[in-house]
């Protein structure tokens, strides 16, 4: 089951998931975001890192507010798996997150386009990848659906 259009329309308004909470619950999920996104080769600033944490969060809530419970928790090897797909159907024109959770993906596009804070592209590309990532590790968590 996919988020339906109403849900991240929704959320975009709500509340994200208090940071503590959500570290807690999702851990791997933080330093995954951490190991791709908090490094120097990103700037001090860390700005692709918040960004990321704060839209994974939003994410997050989006697919407990469509299943009615909190997802499982995500584990790092399931978010490398989930990375290693996003990465080929990159490569290859394929459109499988998007296809999987479309209305997810409009919605992760759109903060790309519009990032809160100026991002550089190398940046946004790799924030892209991470929260296709990330929603991939969610969908299977939430669903059953394995990662292609």
């Amino acid at each position: 089951m996919h988020v339906g259009e109403r849900v991240v329309a929704a959320s975009a308004v709500l509340e994200a998931p208090e940071i503590g909470w959500f570290a807690a619950r999702q851990p791997a999920v933080v330093r995954f975001l951490e190991d791709r996104l908090a490094s120097i080769v990103h700037g001090a600033d860390r700005d692709a890192f918040i960004v990321a944490l704060d839209a994974v969060r939003t994410i997050h809530g989006m697919f407990e507010r469509q299943h009615g419970v909190p997802p499982p928790r995500v584990t790092q090897s399931l978010l490398e798996v989930a990375e290693e797909a996003v990465t080929g159907e990159a490569r290859t024109g394929a459109v499988g997150v998007a296809a999987r959770q479309p209305a997810l993906a409009v919605w992760v596009a759109g903060l790309l386009a519009e990032p809160p804070v100026p991002l550089a592209a190398d940046e946004l590309r790799t924030v892209g990848t991470a929260l296709a990532a990330v929603i991939y590790a969610l969908d299977q968590v939430t669903t059953g659906r394995s990662i292609p």
